[in-house]
């Protein structure tokens, strides 16, 4: 595995601003500096408890490499309990995360994510006791068309692979298939095969998808999809023991400006409609209204609200599961002056007490997470995720101030 040295001068100084906040890093708050004296680490304690809550680390060189530091507060006192330190190579190619469980300065677990030149992961090694041993390894390999052709996990790194399953790709005239074997035990035979067929077309409609679950040669399940010619889906079919017959359908309904309007669902495909589904629109034409109706029946279940602000964002959804008029689940959804989403919260019960929230930067980076499980008000568990050196795109050029 390849580190540049200017990473590992990163990765040391910042390690020892977390470990022992001495003179190297300005104690409570200062700078640290490599061999050049160049700027590659600091910290800041404001509590002054001895463990630093604040980073920054903007090195002179802009070739080393980021760094993001994960703070969790496991039992929601309001201080971090753990940390994962996550270290980013200046080639974008590697990251490798350090948890320090009890924030006592000694890298409790080690993870490796190795990535390929379109940014997709290629290698996970997970050292779960950080003794220098990887415990559990994961690869994955791309065609030249970025599709995945492998994944194989080796869950005690002993060299065998423990399930491994493999894609296939076959082109044919106005259509391809892509087929999964599995080998989910690792004994080297096949046991579980899926067949998509897709549309070869820029959209890749997906048109049938088959399951064989023993892999003995006998598809056991099938599932068919009809298209009209905006691409949306007209009607779903399945057969669920690929008799021929189907054992479910469902048509799908669009008005004049091609908008969804009604999902007919018939559980035995004999013709009967069981439950619809019916979305309604706003003036904007945004959906505003979500709800499912038994025929026959006046009653609604499953109904969700949907309101939005005047430039058409999201800002909250309710759900009403049991039709009762009284909103079960409300979501909010926030946005900053240019309509990037800074804040979604939950409220599970629709009591008043967020049961989570999360907060993002510019870059839709989630910074902070809390949750309240017990709904009793108070946070549980929270994580706060810090910057610590320049992202790759700097504020000038995203337009971002965080």
């Amino acid at each position: 595995m390849f580190v540049s040295r200017a990473s590992e001068v990163l990765r040391s100084a910042f390690l020892l601003c977390l470990i022992s906040l001495i003179t190297a890093c300005g104690g409570a708050g200062g700078g640290g500096t490599d061999t050049d004296g160049d700027k590659v680490a600091g910290s800041v304690d404001s509590d002054n408890d001895g463990v630093a809550d604040q980073f920054d680390a903007r090195p002179d060189d802009p070739s080393v490499s980021r760094v993001v530091v994960k703070l969790v507060d496991g039992d929601g006192d309001g201080e971090p309990d753990d940390s994962i330190t996550y270290f980013y190579n200046p080639f974008n190619d590697t990251v490798t995360a350090e948890t320090d469980a009890g924030r006592d300065g000694t890298v409790d677990r080690r993870t490796i994510y190795l990535y390929n030149g379109d940014q997709k992961v290629t290698y996970i090694e997970d050292d779960t006791d950080a003794d220098g041993n990887p415990d559990d390894i994961r690869r994955y390999a791309y065609d030249d068309q970025g599709r995945i052709t492998s994944e194989t996990s080796d869950y005690d790194a002993d060299g065998t692979d423990d399930y491994a399953v493999t894609y296939t790709y076959e082109q044919a005239e106005g259509y391809f298939l892509k087929t999964e074997s599995r080998d989910s035990d690792g004994s080297g035979v096949i046991d579980f095969v899926v067949e998509r067929e897709y549309r070869s077309d820029a959209m890749e409609i997906l048109l049938t998808e088959s399951y064989d679950y023993e892999n003995d040669g006998t598809l056991d399940s099938v599932t068919r999809y009809e298209y009209n010619g905006q691409n949306d889906v007209l009607r779903e079919e399945l057969d669920s023991d690929n008799d021929g017959v189907a054992d479910y359908a469902a048509d799908y309904l669009y008005d004049t400006e091609n908008r969804l309007t009604e999902i007919r669902q018939d559980y035995s495909a004999d013709g009967e409609v069981e439950y619809t589904t019916f979305h309604e629109y706003n003036d904007g034409g945004l959906l505003a209204l979500k709800y499912t109706q038994q025929t026959g029946e006046t009653s609604r279940t499953g109904v969700k609200e949907y309101s939005y602000d005047s430039a058409g964002n999201l800002t909250r959804e309710t759900e009403d599961s049991d039709g009762d008029g009284e909103a079960l689940k409300v979501t909010t959804y926030g946005y900053d002056a240019q309509n990037v989403l800074t804040r979604i919260t939950v409220d599970n019960d629709n009591d008043g007490n967020l049961s989570s929230v999360q907060e993002y930067n510019c870059w839709q980076d989630v910074e902070l997470e809390s949750y309240d499980y017990d709904d009793d008000g108070n946070t549980d568990y929270e994580v706060e995720i810090l910057e610590v050196d320049g992202s790759v795109l700097s504020d000038e050029e995203t337009g971002c101030s965080s």
